[in-house]
């Protein structure tokens, strides 16, 4: 779990407001996501979710990682970083169900 002094713990998500790149954006997280098979709303419905597992990010330390169950039942690793602590705002970067060898 991510230390709650760190910047991914400290920040509530489910009051985070989600920044989303624009839908025409070739290459954003948008795309990332649907590329993987998801929804904005299951996405959304993971990271907004202050009961889901923060994870250290060890290989992209400056991101963080927070691994739920969407309310369609799927589990999904989520990366994603704080934009702004004090509003909050965050930014999803991409979202998978992982295999199972990483669950």
């Amino acid at each position: 779990m991510a230390k709650r002094g760190t910047r991914c713990g400290r920040i509530k998500r489910s009051d985070a407001i989600v920044d989303w790149d624009s839908p025409k954006a070739a290459l954003g997280n948008r795309r990332k996501v649907q590329a993987h098979g998801l929804t904005e709303d299951e996405v959304e419905s993971v990271l907004l979710d202050d009961d889901a597992a923060v994870v250290p990010n060890r290989s992209r330390p400056e991101r963080c990682l927070v691994e739920g169950y969407t309310y369609t039942d799927r589990f999904l690793v989520v990366s994603w970083e704080v934009l702004d602590e004090k509003v909050p705002v965050i930014r999803p970067i991409t979202a998978y169900e992982p295999t199972d060898k990483l669950r």
